[in-house]
């Protein structure tokens, strides 16, 4: 097909635009598939079985479907958009606004061609790859503008046959997606607290101190899952806080823990779906130590200047007693001219020590 422009048709089965089936073929050429519709699949192009296609310095555009509005690839089709054709405009209400790839489907993108401005309801703005379907993408081509209402603004690469380094090399830039994974999204697989040593000993829980802590979110060939809610609970039980992963696939919680002295840990799991590949942060609750109080069961607070404790398991810190500056903590100073017969004391006498081994100034 040379030349042609197919537009203005409806299909509610699939292949608005053209239709092939079985073994069939078709090259389009300096040609425009535009403003075509279809209540299922592809309404711009479809390709079932082993279907082929090959677009060459062609428009596809304006079509709306439900899935791969300008093209669907199902079976073992295969695609080849090439030679500067542009994929723009279109829009499906699910998966996939310019092109839809499932089963052991395959589409090859090259020679400067480009997807973009194109919709999608749900993943994949400008092109989804679902099961075991493949995608070749060349460094010279783009994907771009597209929009994503969850995950995949430009790419949404459910199925992992697919090459990183294609991926990354290519002009995929300048997509949204309103879930995360503005650019390219990839399921989640895996995660881990980016902790030095896995564990945290000899925390407190002080009154407006929180823990921080960064947790990897990672899918596909170790790829940043952007966008992903991630909870910290404490013990499986308290929730701590909710954060969603940047798009370097990092979540930056700021958690404020409250416990009883002893070990306890921190549960960092997908606030969708807590139970898939959770991973856990060790923590060591240390009792409160001199110098500190426990205004509520679990905290710890150090007393400010002016005031001092010696006694953690009080509830309020001690007024700094006459004679005598506290600069916080348990620390007591004797002016001069007074001394105290321990550190521990909080009585502050006048004269000189009588015994200076055992008086503190």
């Amino acid at each position: 097909m040379v030349n042609a422009v197919i537009g203005g048709n409806g299909a509610l089965q699939g292949g608005g635009g053209l239709y092939l089936d079985g073994s069939s073929s078709a090259s389009v050429t300096n040609s425009t598939i535009r403003n075509n519709t279809c209540a299922s699949s592809g309404a711009g192009v479809v390709l079932w079985d082993s279907s082929m296609l090959a677009v060459s310095n062609s428009n596809i555009t304006a079509n709306r479907a439900t899935f791969g509005a300008g093209i669907f690839i199902a079976g073992d089709s295969s695609a080849i958009v090439a030679n500067g054709s542009v994929i723009s405009g279109n829009s499906a209400a699910g998966h996939g606004g310019g092109v839809h790839v499932q089963k052991t489907g395959k589409v090859t993108v090259t020679g400067q061609a480009v997807i973009s401005n194109n919709t999608a309801g749900t993943d994949g703005g400008g092109l989804y790859l679902d099961g075991s379907a493949s995608l070749q993408l060349s460094v010279d081509s783009s994907i771009s503008g597209n929009h994503a209402v969850r995950w995949g603004g430009g790419v949404y690469l459910a199925s992992a046959r697919f090459n990183q380094t294609e991926v990354q090399s290519a002009a995929v830039q300048g997509n949204a997606a309103e879930g995360g994974g503005q650019d390219v999204s990839v399921p989640f697989q895996n995660m881990t607290v980016l902790h030095q040593d896995g564990f945290v000993t000899n925390y407190s829980g002080r009154v407006q101190h929180q823990l921080p802590v960064q947790v990897n979110v990672s899918g596909t060939y170790g790829m940043p899952c952007g966008g992903l809610l991630v909870q910290a609970k404490l013990d499986d039980k308290q929730l701590l806080g909710i954060k969603a992963a940047n798009e370097n696939g990092i979540a930056e919680l700021f958690v404020k823990v409250e416990a009883v002295p002893g070990p306890h840990k921190l549960t960092f799991s997908l606030f969708d779906n807590p139970t898939l590949n959770p991973v856990v942060l060790a923590l060591d609750m240390r009792s409160c130590i001199p110098g500190e109080v426990s205004p509520t069961p679990g905290t710890c607070e150090q007393c400010p200047v002016s005031k001092y404790s010696v006694n953690p398991a009080s509830s309020s810190c001690d007024e700094c007693p006459a004679n005598a500056e506290c600069p916080g903590g348990a620390v007591i100073v004797a002016r001069d001219g007074f001394w105290r017969s321990t550190v521990n004391s909080a009585q502050v006498h006048r004269g000189v020590c009588a015994n200076k081994g055992v008086c503190t100034c």
